[in-house]
């Protein structure tokens, strides 16, 4: 189903409708939900090691950087 909207809307929408679905299932949706909190340098190392890991940047539709699992990690805490 295509959606109307920015694509940032469409993509908080994808978002949502995957959440939703997750916890359906009972799936976590963030660290939280799995018991896990980390600190702002635990994150900062976790993202480090997820960019040596892929090879310094990755991705396909945009290249990721360190300071985006950076934030995609502070995001994922719930």
């Amino acid at each position: 189903m295509i959606q109307d909207g920015t694509d940032e809307e469409v993509a908080e929408t994808g978002i949502c409708a995957m959440e939703n679905f997750y916890r359906s299932i009972e799936m976590p949706t963030n660290l939280n939900e799995l018991g896990i909190h980390p600190t702002d340098a635990q994150i900062e190392d976790m993202a480090k090691r997820c960019m040596i890991a892929a090879g310094t940047r990755t991705g396909s539709a945009k290249i990721m950087t360190q300071e985006d699992a950076i934030r995609i990690y502070q995001n994922s805490r719930g």
